[in-house]
């Protein structure tokens, strides 16, 4: 338990520290919540990159410390709103980690989640092993990213935590820090709705479902989509006069690559190139806000992530055979068989996301109220978000929804329901972000030049 919890403190401080001198480094003064998916992207894409070096040596774990301590030092005295970001960020992380504690309540001991749904981890923990003693193993020679795997030799290294405990703490980090980037979008609301829309985006069912089988890849790819396309928000509020102002949202990219490979930019890249349509269109009526020099600003972003991803480029081809891509294959995994789209919804009315409509202990009628019920608000949720100028939200759900039906079509169940995992906290964002809308024009907020001007 302790070196659960001590590698969640770990992994948490880390990327909120280092997530807010990044996003500092690009020029914005206050606190913002994006913060804490740029950390965790840096963190796997550094320890990545630092792993391997020195053998048996901690060389990723000081590399760690030392941008810790330099992000301390470089927000100290520089960062604006950080008390007021406590007082919201406080109940949503206690609320989040007593969420992702109750699988180990209800086993009854603390360990690997999911060993009766998921035995992924075994090999996980075998590359983990070899990576820790400096050697190499078929996951690392078939390119397979292990972004996250290395985070986890960091934490064994310099904390000395086990590498189950590693994953273990890892898994549960994410189930914090998911929540808390969601505060992005409930930044004006009071305490208690803001709270409760930020659990309910970072911790949506079929998210919560592949927390509790272990699955850390696909809740951390989940958690990088919605920063993505939450950072593609902020570009056009309050980042929209710095000149780096997309380049927080390249950095996620970076984390995506470390984290899923290749596949994992089909998600960013559709939502960005979606979101830039959409302003583009705008743009002709005279009403579009990307601010000045946007090509100027989309290149520095580009630069950077390319420069960041080019050590990963020949393990992206290399990782383009896996095994899991074969649409020709029987591509079940641990799955029943396809996985209804309606779970991204929220609202699944059975503890085992693998069981079609009726086969739990609610009858399928029960399903599909509950899904109708949902899709209804999420229709209105797409109405409002067009009509109050959300291009962002609305082009990442465009985005996961693409991502599904080409999975769907020509991939296979256990693609396609990874796909629907990652949909989830769009889908919930974008039924619920108009719930907390109060008046008929957003509130004022400051620029980072500190000039007052309204949200769109």
């Amino acid at each position: 338990m302790i070196g659960i919890y001590a590698a969640v403190v770990a992994v948490c401080g880390a990327s909120l520290a280092i997530g807010q001198a990044a996003v500092g480094i690009c020029g914005a003064r206050r606190w913002s919540w994006l913060s804490p998916a740029v950390g965790l992207a840096l963190l796997c894409a550094v320890c990545w990159g630092t792993v391997r070096i020195g053998g048996d040596d901690a060389v990723s774990a000081v590399v760690v410390l030392a941008l810790f301590a330099a992000s301390a030092v470089y927000l100290w005295g520089r960062l604006e709103g950080g008390a007021e970001a406590l007082r919201a960020g406080w109940p949503v992380a206690l609320f989040a980690l007593l969420a992702a504690s109750l699988p180990f309540a209800v086993a009854g001991h603390f360990g690997i989640l999911g060993t009766s749904f998921n035995p992924d981890m075994s090999q996980h923990l075998l590359a983990a092993d070899r990576l820790a003693h400096g050697h190499g193993g078929q996951l690392l020679h078939q390119g397979y990213p292990l972004g996250p795997h290395s985070v986890v030799v960091a934490l064994n290294k310099g904390l000395g935590i086990g590498l189950v405990q590693g994953f273990s703490g890892l898994t549960v980090a994410v189930a914090v820090l998911a929540p808390l980037t969601a505060l992005a979008a409930f930044a004006n609301l009071r305490v208690i709705p803001r709270t409760a829309g930020a659990l309910v985006v970072g911790l949506v069912y079929v998210v919560a479902s592949y927390f509790a089988q272990g699955a850390f890849k696909e809740t951390i790819q989940a958690l990088l989509v919605l920063a993505f396309a939450l950072a593609l928000r902020e570009s056009t509020r309050a980042w929209r006069d710095l000149p780096l102002r997309f380049v927080p949202a390249a950095l996620l990219a970076v984390g995506s690559v470390y984290v899923y490979s290749f596949p994992g930019l089909i998600w960013l890249i559709g939502t960005f190139v979606i979101w830039a349509a959409i302003e583009v269109i705008v743009s002709r009526n005279g009403s579009s806000d990307l601010g000045p020099s946007p090509v100027r600003a989309a290149f520095l972003a580009l630069l950077t992530f390319l420069v960041l991803v080019a050590p990963e480029i020949g393990r992206m081809i290399d990782f383009h055979s896996f095994e899991t891509f074969d649409p020709n294959g029987p591509g079940l995994g641990n799955l029943f068989g396809q996985v209804s789209p309606f779970e991204a919804l929220g609202i699944w009315p059975s503890g085992d996301f693998r069981l079609a409509p009726g086969d739990g202990a609610v009858p399928a009628v029960g399903y599909y109220l509950g899904a109708a019920f949902a899709f209804g608000l999420l229709l209105y949720g797409v109405a409002r978000c067009w009509r109050r100028r959300e291009s962002a939200v609305l082009a990442g759900l465009g985005a996961v929804a693409l991502a599904y039906v080409a999975a769907r079509v020509d991939g296979t169940p256990y693609t396609a329901a990874k796909a629907i995992e990652i949909a989830s906290p769009l889908v919930a964002l974008t039924i619920l972000l108009p719930l907390g809308w109060r008046t008929s024009r957003p509130p004022a907020t400051r620029s980072s030049t500190g000039r007052s001007r309204s949200r769109v």
